[in-house]
Formats: structure tokens, C-alpha cells, sequence
């Protein structure tokens, strides 16, 4: 007879289980199983390849969100189609700085279009081909809106890089482009196929061949003037090495002889001021004697007369020792002045 279940151990396994399952949904949920996240829509006009359920919804490349479903829509009798790309967008991937909480609810898709809020789809890698989902604010497109899906905010759409450059490129005169490029080519053809411009070619072809053989010919007579001026510059470096010895010498010399001149000066300083002192004194003494002289003449004038033969010949005398008397002087004051006059002689 089989046993009955515990119900007290029945319902401790049930909620045991129920918490399980809610924190495994905390966990692996982010914490965003009670976030309220907002659902938008696009329209994309051109191919939407590599875009895929799952694909992430980035702002200026930060994930804000992802894709949820991608539809065709075949609209209206003219059987207009279109694909819509819906996504929701995680609060919490947002911050608001320095607003309150009240107006970060008026924030609406309608306000955000306004300021310029626009989608457009951008290659996650080029090596994958995968596409995303990418929000911007581009105020200077235009504001383009379906508007057959009412109860979910519409966010316009931009052309892709890719459609922008193959729009552009679908504007371009590919054949007048083509048409162009072809005249020139054929033009340049036939310049080259023209006899002025062969003939243009071989009087190039000579003119390179006469300069390739003036330079053969400067090339040669340069070569011995080039050995010439280096035979040059050495027997120039040679004479300049004579030449410094030659005035090291001559400098040697000349200090030599600026000291045995100065040595000269000095001995000549040295004895200049005796001999002038020395001439000195025998001019004072010949003018004492003279003075006596004079004295004595006077006393023997009062003795022998005015005319008496020995008057006369003293008198001469006196003369005589008078004029030495001065020329020892004037000898004595050109000595000071000029003492080199004992080595050179007198100046003329």
C-alpha cells in the first residue's frame, strides 16, 4: 500500500522551484525583467541584408537596445512595400542629467524626432556583413514618416552611407563620362600615330644622344682638370705649411728682439738719469767758474789797462769757456729728452 505525499513538503518544493525560476530571471535578466522599455519602429526603403532579429540597437555606437521583429509590409491596392524594423530601447542604458524625473517623461519619441532623432542602419564589420540599428541626432534631414502603424512611435530614417554613395553615384553621366574618356583616348592615339610626333620622338631620341656624348666629352677633359687642381691645392697646402713655419720663426725672432730692445730701454733709463745729473753738474760748475773768472777778469782789467794784450787774450779765453759752458748744456737738456740719441745718433 503506498505511502501519502507530505502537501507541506509538496509546497516547499513549489516555491523552492517558483524562487529559482524568478532569481535565474533577475539574474540572467540584468535586472530589467520589470523595467518598462519603449518599442519604435523604422522604415527602410533600401536592403536591409545582414540586419537580423537580435541585432543591437546603438546610439553614436553605445548598445541602447535591440531588434525585435523585421517585416514586410505589403500596403494599400497598389501593393506598396515596405519593411518595418522594430526595436525597443532600454531605459536604463540612458542617463538624464539635470532634469527631474517628470520631465524626463515628456522625453517622447515625438520631442526626440523634433530635436532631430533619426535611424539609420551602419555595418557592425565589414568582414561578417552585419548590420545594426544606429540612432543620432540629425536635425538638418528631413523629417520623412510612414505613419500606418499608429500605436508604436515612428522614428524617421536616413540612407545608409552605402545608399547615400550609391544614390550619388546613380547621378553621375556614367556614359558621357565613358563617351569622353573614349574621345580622349582615341585622340591620344592618334597624336601618337602621327608622323610629327614620331618624328618629334627621334629628334628627342638625338638630342639625348648628342647631350650623352657632351657629357662623355666634359666628363673627360674635366677629369685631368680635376687631378691638375688637386696637384694644386696640395702644393698650396705645402706652401702654407712653409709659410706658418717660416712666421713662427720670424715671431720667435721678433719677441727676441722686442725683449733686447726693452732690456735696452731700461739699461738706457738707468744710466740716463746719472750722465744727465753728471752734465749737469759740470755745467753749473763751468758757469761758477766762468762768474769767477769774470770776477778775476775785472780785477786784473782795474790792474793791466784797457789795451793791454793779456786783457785781450783772456778776454778770448773767457769766450771760448762760455760757449762750451752752453754747449754742454744744450747737450745735457737734448740727452733728457731724447736718450735714445746715444744708440741712433741725433735725428736729422
Amino acid at each position: 500500500m503506498s505511502k501519502k505525499a507530505n502537501p507541506k513538503a509538496i509546497g516547499a518544493f513549489v516555491l523552492g522551484a517558483i524562487a529559482l525560476i524568478i532569481a535565474g530571471i533577475m539574474i540572467f535578466g540584468g535586472g530589467n525583467l520589470f523595467q518598462e522599455k519603449k518599442t519604435w519602429v523604422s522604415f527602410f526603403s533600401g536592403s536591409i541584408k545582414g540586419l537580423s532579429v537580435g541585432a543591437p540597437v546603438t546610439f553614436r555606437g553605445v548598445n541602447v537596445g535591440t531588434v525585435t521583429d523585421i517585416q514586410l509590409r505589403i500596403e494599400g491596392k497598389d501593393l506598396t512595400s515596405r519593411i518595418a524594423v522594430f526595436y525597443e530601447i532600454d531605459p536604463s542604458r540612458l542617463t538624464f542629467i539635470g532634469i527631474s524625473e517628470a520631465e524626463r517623461q515628456e522625453f517622447d519619441a515625438k520631442r526626440l524626432i523634433e530635436k532631430g532623432l533619426r535611424a539609420q542602419l551602419t555595418v557592425q564589420s565589414f568582414v561578417t556583413g552585419l548590420l545594426n540599428v544606429d540612432l543620432d541626432f540629425r536635425p538638418q534631414s528631413p523629417i520623412k514618416l510612414v505613419g500606418t502603424i499608429k500605436d508604436i512611435p515612428e522614428i524617421p530614417t536616413v540612407p545608409s552611407n552605402l545608399e547615400d554613395f550609391l544614390t550619388r553615384f546613380e547621378k553621375v553621366p556614367v556614359e558621357d563620362l565613358l563617351r569622353k574618356v573614349t574621345d580622349i583616348l582615341t585622340s591620344i592615339g592618334e597624336v601618337i600615330e602621327s608622323e610629327d610626333f614620331k618624328g618629334s620622338i627621334a629628334a628627342l631620341h638625338r638630342t639625348l644622344e648628342g647631350t650623352d656624348n657632351l657629357v662623355k666629352k666634359v666628363d673627360g677633359q674635366v677629369s685631368p682638370f680635376m687631378g691638375e687642381s688637386r696637384e694644386t691645392v696640395k702644393e698650396l697646402r705645402k706652401t702654407l705649411q712653409n709659410l706658418n713655419k717660416q712666421m713662427d720663426v720670424l715671431a720667435n725672432r721678433t719677441d727676441g728682439t722686442l725683449k733686447t730692445i726693452d732690456n735696452l730701454a731700461k739699461n738706457m733709463d738707468q744710466h740716463m738719469g746719472p750722465l744727465a745729473t753728471s752734465l749737469k753738474e759740470t755745467s753749473d760748475a763751468s758757469h761758477r767758474a766762468m762768474e769767477q773768472a769774470t770776477r778775476t777778469l775785472k780785477v786784473f782789467t782795474n790792474l793791466a789797462g784797457d789795451n793791454s794784450p793779456l786783457l785781450y787774450n783772456f778776454q778770448e779765453a773767457l769766450e771760448d769757456l762760455s760757449s762750451a759752458s752752453r754747449s754742454v748744456r744744450m747737450l745735457a737738456e737734448y740727452l733728457g729728452q731724447h736718450p735714445e740719441a746715444l744708440i741712433k745718433g741725433k735725428s736729422k
